[in-house]
């Protein structure tokens, strides 16, 4: 059960005090009460125990550095032939053939130039994902605001972080491991992770991983401004130091001092439990400048009792391996190891072939001293013949006082060998043709290409997921360091938007920080095709999400500016009906206007009939008329009536009935296009 550290008391710092455990940490961790780690815990020691500490830690440095040995020679090797490093040769001749294949250094060029677009996308560098529930989603909203703030900390806030993450992905597939070292800089006060060559960080060989080791060292240079500053500070211990020059560079003025820095495990109470420190002493003097403590409050336990029970280290390195070694040590390889022995091999056969022919053009040979001709060089133009005033003796030909040496021509077999080696090394550094740009030849399948370039990136799959696991280990540190160091409210600019973060959103539990980048995404190819074939696997399907398949296709493409390709679904115009909708609109359009024209025929008919009528009412009104000039009385006023009774009922009646043939053809057609799917689809039919 982990309880917080005592009060600190009143006590001295002698042997008597130091002994009792709960108090010594307490002096190291909250000297001051603020609730902040003392700044140099060996100013609480004696110049005695200073001593013994530099001394032992000098003295281990050396065990862990002689026990790498082996595999610092392999890689120093290794090196050379990446840097293709130019060395004379003076055998089997001064100045003799002395060509490096670039086979290592071919495999290092192809690994970082796709790793690292795939590490560093944009400004998105870290993603914060949330574990457990979220119902209100306060949690994803903090995510999201510690995911921008750190991404914008490692591309804005700590200078030359993405510069030296290009530079470990060039060094790492060569040396087979690199160290992140992530930490607060207590003179520039910001958060920093220094890429550190694996030269320069020692660590025992047999050691097993990064959680369990006893000691890790990190060999650094400090110049005498340097050490002047952090002695002024009061970050070191003002102890006497000569010169660098008196150290290791006799004679150079401004050579800087080498320290180590020592992440280890002493028990400075003497309480039998050894605590975690960070010791820095001079490597040639061993002496301590500095020892601070390596672990925080909340990560001490205590029994219920009060007793220590353990004290868990903060730890500072990352490492970024390759492959994991074989034989199971800490130390991975790259290809400096793996590769070697194929290209120095592959280096002797091509310059062998390379003197062979050298020796062949030449000639070379014994001249029998009795041939009387002028001595020096004869050197000869190609196509150039010449006149000898060669003296013979005893009668002898010219060819019989000349004795070329028996050369050949360079070997076939040689070159066969040669070509052998190059493919086996290819094969192991994942060098193919496909993979470096070139065609793989005409009539060749794109199906092909890509299941040939899947399978040569297996291996560097497998390399991406440790290289990946290793970033989220990273940034989990930088996280841990924000919750400390960071202000209470961080102001920061990112795609010219202001953000802000606070203090207490690193506080939140349940959250995890991992790289934001998918490792299993190794090439734009494989990023297009796998898109495609979303595309045609679910196209056409009911219930797609059609923008967001549009959107992962032109991430794939990498187009900049994705955004404006698209319209905003507010800003859409719906779009057209399918084509069987359209035909069968057409059809109903059709039929509505064959509707229209019998109406039209209808009334036209009803009015030709009207017109007769009146026709026939003006004839009758006519006749009357004649008849009333013969006939006088109540009769023709009976007859009038009669007529005009009639024509009204006629005109009444051919209303009615046109009425009634509109109603049914209106009738007639609404049930036509409700059978075809209403105005809508109509109305669709009038597009064309």
């Amino acid at each position: 059960m982990a309880n917080p550290a005592p009060t600190i008391p009143d006590a001295r710092t002698d042997v008597e005090t130091r002994k009792k455990p709960t108090t010594w940490i307490a002096k190291c961790l909250n000297p001051e009460g603020d609730g902040k780690p003392h700044h140099n815990v060996a100013e609480l020691l004696s110049t005695q125990d200073l001593d013994r500490i530099g001394q032992r830690v000098t003295r281990e440095y050396d065990i862990d550095k002689t026990s790498r040995a082996e595999w610092e020679d392999l890689n120093r090797e290794g090196m050379k032939l990446a840097k293709q490093a130019l060395e004379q040769k003076n055998t089997p001749w001064p100045r003799a053939s002395s060509v490096k294949y670039p086979l290592i250094t071919t495999a290092a060029i192809q690994f970082a130039a796709r790793a690292y677009p795939e590490i560093v996308q944009g400004s998105e560098i870290v993603k914060c994902r949330v574990q457990g529930e979220d119902p209100d989603n306060m949690k994803q909203e903090i995510a999201t605001r510690i995911s921008q703030h750190m991404s914008w900390q490692l591309l804005e806030e700590m200078d030359g972080w993405e510069e030296e993450t290009d530079k470990l992905l060039h060094v790492l597939p060569v040396a087979g491991m690199c160290f992140r070292k992530t930490y607060f800089d207590n003179i520039e006060k910001v958060n920093r992770s220094d890429l550190c060559l694996a030269d320069d960080v020692v660590i025992h060989y047999k050691a097993k991983n990064m959680h369990t080791v006893r000691r890790i060292t990190h060999v650094l240079e400090y110049y005498q401004n340097d050490i002047y500053e952090r002695i002024a500070r009061g970050i070191w211990l003002d102890r006497e130091l000569p010169r660098a020059e008196d150290a290791e560079h006799p004679g150079e003025e401004d050579a800087p001092h080498k320290f180590l820095e020592q992440h280890r495990w002493l028990d400075l109470d003497g309480d039998g439990y050894e605590e975690p420190y960070i010791v820095t002493c001079h490597k040639d003097l061993a002496r301590v400048v500095r020892i601070v403590p390596r672990f925080e409050v909340t990560g001490i336990e205590f029994s219920d009792t009060g007793k220590l029970v353990r004290i868990k280290p903060t730890e500072y390195f990352t490492k970024f391996g390759f492959i994991p070694a074989p034989d199971g040590s800490i130390y991975d390889i790259g290809f400096g190891i793996l590769l070697y022995p194929i290209n120095e091999s592959i280096n002797v056969i091509m310059n062998q072939l390379i003197d062979a022919g050298t020796l062949h053009n030449l000639q070379s040979g014994w001249i029998d001293k009795g041939l009387r001709e002028k001595g020096g060089v004869k050197a000869f133009s190609p196509g150039e013949w010449r006149k000898t005033e060669v003296k013979l003796v005893g009668g002898k030909r010219l060819q019989d006082m000349v004795l070329p040496l028996p050369t050949k021509e360079p070997s076939a077999v040689l070159f066969q060998m040669l070509g052998l080696l190059i493919d086996a090394g290819e094969k192991i550094g994942t060098v193919k043709d496909i993979l470096t740009g070139k065609p793989p030849g005409s009539n060749v399948p794109a199906t092909t290409i890509l299941a040939l370039i899947e399978q040569g990136l297996k291996v560097f799959s497998a390399i991406y997921k440790r290289i990946f696991r290793s970033m989220g280990e990273e940034y989990r540190k930088l996280f841990a360091l924000n919750a400390v160091y960071m202000d209470e409210e961080k102001y920061f600019r990112l795609m010219d938007t202001q953000q802000t973060v606070g203090l207490q959103d690193y506080n939140v539990q349940d959250l995890d920080v991992v790289p934001v980048a998918d490792p299993t995404m190794s090439s734009d190819v494989q990023r297009i095709a796998k898109s495609q074939a979303i595309a045609q696997t679910i196209s056409g399907r009911p219930n797609v999400n059609e923008d967001e398949i549009t959107e992962r296709m032109i991430q794939a493409i990498n187009v900049p500016d994705p955004e404006r390709l698209v319209i905003p679904p507010e800003q859409r115009q719906p779009p057209p009906p399918p084509p069987e909708i359209m035909l069968k609109g057409r059809e109903l359009f059709l039929k509505e206007q064959e509707h229209e024209l019998n109406v039209i025929k209808t009334i036209a008919q009803i009015d030709e009939i009207a017109a007769k009528i009146e026709k026939l009412h003006a004839d009758a009104i006519k006749s009357i008329a004649q008849a009333e000039a013969e006939e006088v009385g109540p009769q023709l006023q009976s007859y009038v009536a009669q007529v005009q009774q009639l024509g009204n009922v006629a005109k009444e009646r051919i209303r009615m009935m046109g009425q009634m043939q509109i109603a049914k053809e209106a009738q007639k057609n609404a049930q036509t296009s409700q059978q075809g799917g209403g105005g809508s689809v109509a109305a669709a039919g009038r597009n064309p």
